[in-house]
């Protein structure tokens, strides 16, 4: 929204814009107009869209933009708005937040069945005292009644399993997030997808309706202290926490299966996108300034080795999950990636000091 105003009334609005390459090339500005009222207004507030369908805009490029005011005085006075900044993140950052987010599903995971195991153990141990306690008190009246130390005891148990429930819940949805941004970084892997599709399908077999309506049946039978409603509950209960137990279980498995996939897929892709950009800049530093040159260079060489250091403890874990071939793949590629990022710091040092044809 463009919020412009003059006592002596506006007689034009413009949006100037410019791309900045990310090597620091800087495209011809844009100016364009912005329609007013008819009239002279003296203040207007405006939606203005500005598209970047036609800016050929590439990860790790910038559009600054300001608005420029004309009043309509005898001698006409320019006004200009502070600049703003418009930056597309790089594929390497979001590659970097979706590798993130994926260890944050991972650690929500492993939580995840930790407490669906202990939470089961406790509902089983609150199953059979029910029960031995209907045997022991068979036949007395209050034997019908549950005490009220157990039903605090159930009610808890009933209190912890809502929140798994809804933690579960919160997993499931992050891990489509999980999903989309993937898709974001530009992993296209189908065996990762296929993972994770499993993963959900796990985890919403588990994550019944019905769950949610056994908890509910016990907390009435709680509130009415009624035992046998009770202990029937809390052994349907008891059943629905193994079930989601095993599916949390299984989900971990594919999910690190899937992680390493996943992973696989963004170095590999993280490799392409380092070729093509050092490919790109070997293009543009013949026009390009040479300090700008130069930091972006160093910028590719440090993903370059960092790509190396990930190679490597990937190589690290396949070597313990399948072992073979593929490790020692991985190994090679590493030092495929240190090699190209010893070229690239010796690229940037030609390009600082001016040495254009040296540095491609």
């Amino acid at each position: 929204v463009i919020d412009a105003h003059d006592d002596h009334g506006l007689a034009s609005v413009t949006i100037v814009s410019r791309r900045i390459s990310r090597l620091g090339l800087e495209d011809p500005e844009r100016r364009e107009s912005v329609a007013l009222p008819a009239g002279v207004p003296e203040r207007v507030m405006v939606p203005f869209l500005l598209g970047l369908e036609s800016r050929a805009l590439l990860p790790g490029d910038t559009v600054r933009y300001y608005a420029v005011a004309v009043d309509n005085a005898p001698r006409p006075r320019t006004g200009r708005s502070r600049e703003y900044i418009l930056r597309l993140p790089t594929v390497a950052e979001m590659r970097a937040a979706e590798r993130a987010a994926t260890e944050s599903v991972g650690a929500q995971l492993d939580a995840l069945a930790a407490a669906s195991k202990q939470l089961q153990r406790q509902t089983e141990d609150l199953s059979r005292e029910a029960s031995r306690s209907a045997t022991e008190g068979s036949g007395r009246r209050e034997a019908s009644s549950l005490s009220f130390e157990d039903a605090k005891r159930a009610e808890a148990v009933a209190r912890q399993q809502e929140e798994l429930v809804r933690q579960a819940e919160e997993t499931r949805e992050a891990i489509a997030e999980l999903q989309r941004a993937a898709e974001e970084a530009g992993v296209q892997d189908p065996e990762f997808k296929r993972r994770m599709e499993e993963i959900a399908q796990q985890l919403d077999r588990a994550l019944t309706p019905e769950m949610r309506q056994q908890l509910e049946e016990l907390r009435q039978a709680l509130s009415q202290l009624d035992a046998a409603r009770s202990r029937r509950a809390l052994e349907e209960l008891a059943e629905a926490q193994r079930q989601l137990k095993e599916a949390l279980e299984r989900s971990q498995t594919l999910f690190e299966r899937a992680a390493m996939e996943g992973q696989m897929a963004n170095l590999a892709a993280e490799a392409r996108d380092l070729a093509d950009e050092q490919g790109r800049w070997n293009e543009d530093v013949a026009r390009a300034d040479s300090a700008k040159a130069a930091r972006q260079e160093e910028s590719l060489a440090a993903r370059a080795d960092s790509l190396a250091s990930e190679l490597r403890e990937a190589a690290g874990d396949m070597e313990q999950m399948q072992g073979g071939e593929q490790s020692q793949q991985l190994e090679s590629a590493a030092e495929a990636a240190e090699s190209a990022a010893q070229q690239m710091k010796q690229a940037a040092a030609a390009a600082q000091q001016g040495k254009r044809d040296a540095a491609k």
